[in-house]
C-alpha cells in the first residue's frame, strides 16, 4: 500500500484523481458493468482494460471510473459528477 502521497502521484492506491473528490463506491453485476462501460465509449470516454478490471478517463484525461474485478461481479468507483 502506498503511503499518504508519494513520488507516484498514488493516495492510498487510488490515483489522486478520484482520491480528492467525493467519490461513490459500487457493486456492480458483470452485465451491468458491461452496458456502463459500452455506453462510456460511446459518448466518448476512453476506457482501458487493466489487469484486474477496467478504468475510463475523460478527454481531458480526468479518471471518472475504476472497476476491480471480483467474484460475481465488480467494485466500480466513480465518480458522480461525471456518472448518475
Amino acid at each position: 500500500m502506498a503511503h499518504l502521497t508519494n513520488e507516484n502521484n498514488v493516495r492510498y492506491g487510488i490515483p489522486k484523481v478520484l482520491a480528492g473528490r467525493m467519490n461513490k463506491t459500487r457493486i456492480l453485476a458483470k452485465r451491468a458493468m458491461q452496458v456502463t462501460l459500452r455506453d462510456l465509449r460511446y459518448n466518448g470516454f476512453l476506457v482501458t482494460k487493466l489487469n484486474a478490471g477496467y478504468q475510463a478517463t475523460g478527454a481531458n484525461g480526468e479518471l471518472v471510473l475504476r472497476a476491480m474485478r471480483g467474484h460475481t461481479g465488480y467494485l466500480v468507483r466513480y465518480n458522480p459528477e461525471v456518472l448518475t
